[in-house]
């Protein structure tokens, strides 16, 4: 049976450089919390097949370290993009 695992991102900073709040970017630390899951997950029986992810930059850039991490494909969904649109 599939799995569905719900993966929030990582640390972000408080503002980002053009003002919008889909534009802030992981910090480090939230960096290292997605490369510690995509290590955690990658090899396991619960790693993914497929990784979703909103535009929202921070999520962006998670899902891709998560990725890197346990070669997973990415698709990015506007399902789950709530509003905040990235321009």
């Amino acid at each position: 049976m599939p799995t569905l695992i719900i993966l929030r991102h990582g640390k972000a900073e408080r503002e980002s450089v053009t003002g919008r709040d889909g534009d802030r970017v992981p910090r480090e630390r939230g960096r290292s919390q997605a490369r510690f899951v995509g290590s955690q997950l990658a090899g396991s029986p619960r790693s993914p097949a497929l990784i979703l992810y909103s535009a929202l930059a921070r999520a962006d850039e998670t899902s891709s370290l998560v990725a890197e991490a346990t070669g997973a494909p990415r698709e990015r969904c506007t399902a789950l993009e709530f509003g905040h649109e990235r321009q």
